[in-house]
């Protein structure tokens, strides 16, 4: 079995590219790899095994940690450090980017969008099954829209995420749901919504500032999302039709 050491040297390229996109150096996986095999460890022991001074030990400790590859025990003397099964940190830091890059995506479209000049541009694109709830809920959380309108014909679309995008917002502004007989009886209860049912709905979608329009297919559902206004009109003036001849 490969000592630590070899398998660090070993490492393929592409694992220290990613590492150093998130702030980590060559020392800092060295440091990780010692306490992955042989952890639980005090700084010291860590230090002597990694090859650095003690005093520079505690700067890889703390990426470490604020990476979340790492937890200390505070409560041994010395303290001890522990690596988190590596499954689990990285499923914990791809949360944390992702919900990083979104609040980034919030901020910095909308200012480079407000200077740019010439005839606006927008988007249409195709929503996979996988993607719809994520794209959902994304339209129901950031729509400025007063009045927010949901077509919901299939039970996939009323998860715990969208159930909790729509607690959230539902108080702040108006949101009509037009539902089919089918699943009326899955809509959440205790939350300000203002409901309609419907006989048939052929197909399902969210509106907001954008539209995401919701089919089933052969292999699930899927949808077409856009942020033209054209469509997000279209889709209001079909939405309002069928919400007037729906009953209450």
């Amino acid at each position: 079995m490969p000592s630590i050491y070899e398998a660090f040297l070993a490492a393929d390229p592409r694992v220290l590219k990613a590492l150093s996109l998130i702030g980590l150096s060559k020392t800092d996986l060295k440091a990780y790899m010692v306490i992955l095999s042989e952890g639980p460890l005090t700084a010291r022991e860590i230090a002597d095994k990694v090859g650095v001074a003690s005093a520079k030990i505690y700067s890889v400790l703390s990426r470490l940690e604020k990476t979340g590859l790492i937890v200390k025990d505070p409560d041994q003397r010395p303290a001890i450090y522990m690596a988190v099964p590596p499954g689990d940190a990285w499923f914990e830091l791809k949360r944390r980017l992702m919900a990083e890059l979104e609040n980034i995506e919030k901020v910095l479209i909308p200012f480079l969008e407000s200077i740019r000049k010439g005839t606006p541009y927008y988007r249409v694109a195709i929503v996979g099954s996988s993607e719809v709830e994520s794209m959902a809920v994304r339209i129901i959380e950031d729509s400025k829209s007063k009045v927010l309108r949901l077509a919901i014909p299939f039970p996939e679309l009323i998860t715990d995420k969208i159930v909790e995008a729509l607690r959230k917002v539902a108080p702040l502004k108006t949101v009509r749901i037009l539902v089919s007989e089918e699943v009326s009886h899955l809509i959440p209860q205790g939350i300000p919504l203002d409901v309609r049912v419907t006989k048939t709905l052929f197909g399902g979608g969210v509106v907001g500032d954008q539209v995401l329009l919701i089919v089933r297919t052969r292999t699930g559902i899927a949808g077409m999302w856009s942020s033209h206004e054209y469509f997000t009109h279209i889709a209001t003036i079909y939405f309002d039709k069928l919400w007037e001849e729906a009953s209450r």
